[in-house]
């Protein structure tokens, strides 16, 4: 005769077998799910680009140009390009921005130098108690500085919180006088 202990051991064994077919099943299901085409969701945000190349190794240079950019109500105007020659050479800045300059030579990146507008924020989705934005009305103007380089097919003007793009003049010349050529 089996003893208490035995016949519970046996009720357990015996309900461990019954429920692994179901658990086995379920974990069937789960992974032919997990198999299955992948479902299209849209992104957090539409303006993410599909592929954006990192950073390069940033140039150096004693030469640089130096963009003067304006930004007034949602558009960028380039108002001139100027030369400067520092004492030594200088490595690009690397930052975080929301614009950025990218010089290109052909598809690849051959520099990239990021910049925010002075006073150009956007306010989070605070909800009902959401400070007014101030954007709408600003206008705000920075100088960049780029290494002035031989190299270089293309230079783009990048919002990335637009994702905008504007061509530049690459390289700066006689086009750029001082005038406001607004940007398409």
């Amino acid at each position: 005769m089996l003893s208490r202990s035995s016949k519970n051991r046996r009720a357990v064994l015996f309900t461990l077998l019954l429920a692994a077919p179901a658990i086995f099943v379920v974990g069937e299901v789960a992974v032919g799910e997990a198999l299955a085409a992948p479902k299209k969701e849209k992104p957090a945000f539409d303006t993410i680009p599909k592929s954006t190349p990192p950073d390069p190794t940033p140039l150096v240079s004693s030469r640089q140009w130096v963009f003067d950019l304006e930004y007034r109500a949602g558009d960028v105007q380039l108002l001139s390009v100027s030369e400067k020659t520092l004492k030594a050479p200088v490595e690009s800045a690397r930052a975080i921005g929301r614009f950025a300059l990218e010089l290109y030579e052909g598809p690849t990146l051959i520099e990239r130098v990021r910049f925010d507008f002075p006073l150009l924020i956007e306010a989070e989705d605070a909800g009902p108690k959401r400070p007014p934005s101030v954007t709408r009305h600003l206008t705000s103007r920075i100088g960049v500085l780029f290494p002035a380089t031989p190299r270089g097919t293309r230079l783009e003007l990048w919002d990335r919180g637009t994702d905008r793009r504007w061509n530049l003049p690459w390289p700066p010349g006689s086009s750029v006088d001082g005038g406001r050529d607004a940007l398409p």
